[in-house]
């Protein structure tokens, strides 16, 4: 059977944010409980009251609390930062490709460089370290540069290949740095690690957010 605790319960398990902000008392109940009123009565054909939503909510909080840090553990992730990096933005054209091949004759991946080509439907980004930003711009010279950036660096957290299945790893390392109100000029992502390009002013206090996190 169909009740007010089931449907309370799927609405918010399905909302990985609302999920996350109930596990940590952000939420006003009697709030949250209106909005969500009209479509639990939808689904149960009739109507109720928001009283019996609330305190819905307030079960599913307790689960949630309970829930946060068991579904999987970030500790013995490898958490890096590189610095002195640059990241150059120019529209796609028919000669960029070309252009883009040279980029690999120039870094050395053996001593540390860093090169990543981000593929956008109309435009490409290439982040790499600021020693090779007047060669990357001598090399693209007749493109349209849209954006250029320098004085970032690479935070990188490095896990298992299993966290591919696991919803919300991304989320829950991205909340650290927003509530930092730290500025996000680009995201990495493979199979087993995530990268954020943030400024060198927020490099510190990013990386300790970061720790701080897959510490806990």
């Amino acid at each position: 059977m169909v009740t007010i605790t089931h449907l309370t319960k799927k609405l918010v398990e399905e909302n990985i944010m609302l999920e996350d902000y109930l596990s940590r008392g952000l939420i006003n109940y009697i709030a949250l409980a209106e909005k969500l009123k009209p479509r639990i009565e939808k689904e149960l054909g009739k109507k109720i009251k928001v009283s019996s939503i609330a305190m819905a909510l307030r079960r599913a909080s307790e689960k949630a609390k309970q829930k946060q840090g068991k579904n999987y553990s970030l500790k013995n992730c490898d958490l890096t930062l590189k610095g002195n990096l640059c990241d150059i933005t120019v529209y796609k054209s028919p000669a960029l490709f070309a252009k883009l091949k040279k980029l690999y004759e120039i870094v050395d991946y053996n001593k540390g460089d860093i090169l990543n080509i981000i593929h956008g439907n109309y435009d490409v980004s290439i982040i790499t370290n600021e020693s090779f930003e007047k060669k990357l711009k001598n090399m693209l010279d007749g493109e349209k540069i849209l954006n250029s950036e320098k004085n970032l660096v690479a935070l990188t957290v490095k896990f298992g290949d299993f966290f591919m299945h696991i919803p919300g790893v991304t989320y829950s390392l991205l909340k650290q740095l927003v509530a930092e109100n730290i500025n996000l000029i680009e995201i990495l992502s493979s199979l087993v690690e995530v990268t954020f390009i943030i400024d060198k002013k927020d490099a510190t206090k990013g990386y300790n957010a970061l720790e701080e996190f897959l510490e806990k």
